[in-house]
């Protein structure tokens, strides 16, 4: 039961170990495996850009 105890807490201290150095390197490098968000300009058809002649500035008062 002892030497069950003991591997237990090695493996969890282990487990503890990799989490903060994965934590660590995510701190360092942001966004290193995540997929990368999309462009500004892109935009779905649904949504199509307005015309230029439809922007008008607005009035500042």
């Amino acid at each position: 039961m002892e030497t069950a105890l003991k591997i237990v807490g090695v493996l969890a201290m282990a487990a503890f170990g990799w989490w903060m150095i994965a934590g660590l390197i995510d701190a360092a490098f942001p966004g290193w495996g995540r997929p990368m968000p999309p462009d500004d300009d892109v935009r779905p058809a649904d949504f199509p850009r307005p015309r230029p002649e439809d922007c008008r500035p607005t009035k500042r008062l």
